[in-house]
């Protein structure tokens, strides 16, 4: 009996157009952020997960028969960080294309320490009503500062404010309520407080002066405040001290 192929003349060929393309294969190398339930007419469901390549994205297009991704539905959209998913609520009915952006810049903090939680406080805070909004303060997390602890808090504000390396600080131990001074300088700098975080949950929205150093005012007795510039520096602060009198040491 002749094999089959050998029956078709040479301008004869099997026709294959019934064959749908082979499933795309996605770089599984980079970490899942999310995934999304896309549904065409007439083509099985597909799941795509983000982030992803061009290449695998065009792939997925093909897959379903489709030019552009906005002729699939978007379902069952589920963020691998839960949490991170219900703080976000777009209202402009965003395409891939923006989830890919997303997942992208969200793969940037996966694996920094503490980042996760402090884009959580960030979007708690800031209630973001687009995913462009969330992806761009995802962008500049940097900006923002979680605060695990008022006494921390107290310490980094001093150097900041004043210029001080941790040995200073550290000289200060004992002579002065960092406590009180980081719960001054949160109600100052407007810090607003989240269900995330350890003790506090809360974020700065940190903008530098000149040469660095922030406005702020250290209670220094019962009666002498001194308002720091950038121009002013550890010796302006000493003088204030002695205001204090004989035991401004203990007043601190």
């Amino acid at each position: 009996v002749p094999n089959a192929r050998s029956l078709l003349t040479p301008d004869m060929g099997i026709d294959r157009s019934y064959l749908s393309p082979a499933e795309p294969w996605r770089d599984e190398s980079r970490d899942e952020m999310l995934r999304i339930t896309l549904r065409v007419n007439g083509k099985p469901d597909y799941t795509l997960i983000l982030p992803a390549d061009e290449e695998y994205l065009d792939a997925v297009k093909a897959y379903l028969d489709i030019d552009v991704f906005a002729d699939a539905m978007l379902c069952d959209i589920r963020f691998k960080v839960p949490y991170i998913g219900e703080l976000i609520c777009d209202t402009d009915c965003p395409a891939v294309e923006d989830y890919n952006d997303f997942a992208e810049a969200l793969e940037g903090i996966w694996q920094q320490d503490g980042a996760l939680l402090t884009y959580a406080a960030v979007l708690e805070a800031e209630k973001p009503e687009t995913l462009h909004r969330a992806c761009e303060l995802l962008r500049n997390l940097n900006n923002y500062q979680r605060i695990v602890d008022t006494y921390g808090y107290g310490q980094r504000r001093l150097q900041e404010t004043l210029g001080l390396d941790d040995e200073a600080v550290c000289e200060l131990e004992g002579y002065m309520d960092f406590e009180k001074y980081g719960t001054d300088c949160m109600e100052n700098d407007h810090v607003i407080e989240t269900e995330f975080g350890k003790n506090l949950c809360n974020f700065l929205n940190k903008t530098p002066l000149r040469n660095g150093v922030f406005f702020g005012t250290i209670k220094l007795c019962k009666s002498v405040y001194l308002e720091l510039c950038p121009e002013q520096i550890w010796g302006a602060c000493q003088a204030a001290r002695d205001l204090c009198g004989p035991d401004n040491r203990t007043a601190l």
